[in-house]
């Protein structure tokens, strides 16, 4: 029977990958939807392959990774980061579509250089986008990467989650479950949901 100390390390591994596959899921999610924002030759060739790729089911994106990957980290990163960064992409795309162009104008006016017209305009405005996207592909992120553990993966929560189920131990799967929902609430309430408020405040005209 696994002890606390143990589903300790395996939380910790999950953390790894879920951390990891956040990164790589809000890095493409923002160039992809950068550049269809901004461009709408890209969005016409990029836009419905990024929604292609969000019809297809986790389950299925799983057994592809371990075809390609093996039972790995990298089959849980790669599910994790493929499953979330479209809706990360969607929105920062919507975002720049939606910028006021008046702002450029305004830049213009105080002959802002171009780094600093990107920093005090362009990223102040599509931040609330990035981080509302963010919460909302953390939260998924979380689910899909304990999900494939339990698929398939001798170590991580998802792992923690199949032994308890395999054992009829109650105790490790509420363990398990209730480390998650705490993890997930701490980063979400904790982190994310105070950026997200900073980021908005300007809206409002405070």
């Amino acid at each position: 029977m696994l002890d606390i100390e143990k589903i300790g390390t395996h939380f910790f591994t999950t953390l790894y990958r879920i951390g990891f596959g956040f990164v790589l899921s809000i890095s493409v999610g923002l160039f992809l939807g950068m550049s269809m924002g901004k461009f709408k030759t890209v969005e016409a060739i990029l836009g419905s392959f990024v929604g292609f790729v969000l019809t297809i089911p986790a389950t299925v994106w799983a057994f592809l990774a371990f075809i390609l990957f093996g039972v790995t980290t990298w089959s849980v990163i790669f599910v994790a980061m493929i499953t979330t960064f479209p809706m990360v992409a969607f929105s920062v795309s919507e975002g720049v579509k939606s910028r006021d162009v008046r702002y450029d104008e305004m830049a213009d006016v105080f002959r802002f250089s171009r780094w600093k017209k990107i920093r005090r305009v362009f990223l102040p405005y599509l931040f609330p986008y990035i981080i509302g996207s963010a919460r909302s592909a953390f939260g998924e992120l979380i689910k899909i990467a304990v999900f494939t553990e339990l698929l398939g993966s001798n170590v991580g929560i998802g792992y923690v989650l199949s032994f308890g189920w395999s054992v009829a131990s109650l105790y490790l799967i509420l363990s398990a479950t209730v480390i998650v929902v705490v993890f997930m609430l701490i980063v979400d309430y904790g982190v994310l949901y105070p950026i997200e408020i900073y980021a908005t405040k300007w809206k409002g005209g405070s």
